[in-house]
């Protein structure tokens, strides 16, 4: 049972709606691609809606490739399986299925998504239960309930959407909709309707173009890049957004053709998370400069509302939640919670990487943030890290007035911040580091919460920190360790190296408020300077 089948020819399909169901035993297929190399397809703004709940059924699916030799565009589609069925072990029911990769494939702004069981999101190649179905596209997709007005119904409004984040961009050609409204000519709907869509992001700026909107960081970071705003340019986050790939900002002048002076970016509304499960850094700030990320709403008042989240754990190098990369220098986080998970050993949820470039990662400020784990199973190795490149250290950075908590890893050495090598003029200054509940490790490993571990790391003022209990400033009952382990601690450790006229200081922090058990010999040490240790 088909509703479009392509057999031949080059065509654009578009403003189609395609509702197929019932409880008979078949083969259902929404769309149906198969066009053979030169018959080319593209297939825009239509709605295809599977449903029905029999017995015994066959696979069914909303959009099926066949081919791969062909060039299709798949864009600001709406692919929604709900079909049910018994058969959990070979009939599935696919959002969308594409045999496997060849040809020039494009696919974005769709909405993938199945509600029934045996239901599936996507094949290619093999099965997908996540975004991207397409390696390498749908940057800007979605896998979310459309929220027809009423699926399964027989009239075309019974398929008109309320989720107001399925934002799609306008095609060339194709300037109403199924009902003959006009569609919108910066940001467009999904599906056959227009509808009232709320951009998750909204970009303005005072020179290029100088408004536009976008489903996530990435797509406004890849507009910035090619030079499309300009000037002073605002992101405003209206909405959640989900990241399926790495959010890159490049510095001013990248491939000659992006131009900005400075980018503030901070959410409209409260409650707001910008997320994703990435084995790379999940915001990377590769060479920018002069971005401020505030978390506050429209950046005002003085609560950490924005929340960044990476979820993936994985010890996959630059994974990361944030990261400064090339020379990115005289950038902002402040007043966010930033969570994540890796398990890099050579990074962090905040890190400062090397450089290719010229000077470093310089004079970056982290202040007033919440800075913790993505999920307790899953804690990171460190919260802050920083390694620069010889000749050209991360130099000037501040790290300020941030509560790093709930932040070593159970069963592997980890660290609050750690500063490896080629760091130089660091100010880490009163941060709160605490754990929010009795902290039971899983090995006999070490903990830091602040560490200098490289003597090529210099002339780093350590002052105000608050170490220990179980809140803000040395708070709440104590930080307590049990003792099934034997964890060496050293709260501030110092492996530092002197310059000609610049020494590491260490003055006015407290550590108290800390009960740590252990199961034999180690060692707890407030602040420790190996013997490889020169100039603090």
């Amino acid at each position: 049972l088909y509703g479009i089948k392509i057999a031949a020819g080059a065509t654009t399909y578009s403003n189609n709606i395609v509702t197929l169901g019932g409880n008979t035993n078949s083969v259902i297929i929404g769309i149906y691609e198969t066009g053979a190399s030169g018959h080319n397809n593209n297939l825009y703004f239509n709605t295809v809606y599977i449903g029905g709940s029999p017995a015994t059924s066959a696979r069914t699916y909303a959009l099926y490739s066949a081919v791969n030799t062909n060039a299709r565009n798949f864009s600001n589609n709406i692919f929604y399986n709900a079909r049910s069925t018994a058969d959990q072990v070979s009939n599935w029911n696919y959002a969308a299925f594409i045999v496997t990769a060849g040809g020039t494939i494009t696919c974005n702004y769709n909405d993938y998504y199945f509600s029934g069981t045996a239901g599936q999101l996507g094949y290619y190649g093999t099965y997908v239960s996540t975004l991207p179905i397409v390696t390498g596209q749908d940057a800007s997709s979605f896998a979310i309930n459309p929220a027809f007005a009423s699926a399964g119904g027989t009239i075309a409004a019974n398929y008109l959407p309320s989720a107001s984040t399925l934002v799609a961009l306008p095609i060339a050609g194709i300037t109403t909709d199924y009902a003959g409204t006009t569609r919108g000519t910066s940001y467009t709907s999904m599906g056959i309707y227009e509808y009232t869509v709320n951009a998750p992001i909204t970009v303005t700026a005072t020179a290029g173009t100088t408004s536009a909107n976008y489903v996530n960081v990435k797509a406004a970071f890849d507009a910035i890049n090619l030079g499309t705003h300009q000037g002073v340019i605002t992101m405003a986050i209206n909405q959640s957004v989900t990241e399926y790939a790495a959010a890159v900002l490049y510095q001013s002048g990248y491939n000659s053709v992006s131009s900005y002076t400075s980018l503030n970016i901070y959410p409209t509304t409260t409650g707001l998370t910008v997320s994703g499960n990435l084995a790379t850094p999940l915001i990377d700030l590769n060479g920018a400069n002069n971005v401020t990320l505030d978390g506050r709403v429209n950046a005002t008042g003085s609560t950490k509302d924005l929340i960044i989240t990476n979820t993936s754990a994985v010890a996959t190098a630059g994974t990361s939640t944030i990261r400064f990369s090339n020379d990115a220098s005289t950038n902002t986080v402040k007043y966010c919670t930033i969570k994540g998970s890796s398990i890099d050993p050579a990074a962090g949820i905040l890190f400062f990487s090397t450089t290719t470039a010229t000077t470093g990662n310089d004079g970056n400020t982290i202040d007033n943030n919440n800075i913790t784990n993505a999920a307790d199973l899953f804690r990171p190795l460190n919260a802050i890290y920083s390694a620069g490149t010889v000749s050209k250290t991360n130099s000037g950075n501040t790290i300020s007035n941030n509560n790093i908590y709930d932040f070593l890893n159970k069963g592997i050495a980890s660290n609050g911040i750690q500063l490896a090598a080629y760091n130089t003029g660091w100010t880490i200054s009163a941060n709160s580091f605490y754990e929010t509940a009795s902290f039971v490790p899983t090995a006999v490993v070490a903990y830091s919460p602040i560490n200098v571990s490289a003597i090529t790391s210099t002339d780093i003022a350590i002052s105000g920190n608050f170490i220990g209990g179980k809140a803000a400033s040395c708070g709440g009952t104590a930080w307590t360790k049990t003792n099934a382990f034997a964890n060496t601690f050293y709260a501030i450790n110092l492996n530092v190296g002197p310059t000609v006229t610049t020494t590491t200081t260490v003055q006015g922090n407290i550590i108290k408020n800390i009960v740590w058990g252990d199961a034999g010999a180690s060692s707890w040490t407030a602040i420790n300077i190996p013997s490889t240790a020169t100039g603090a």
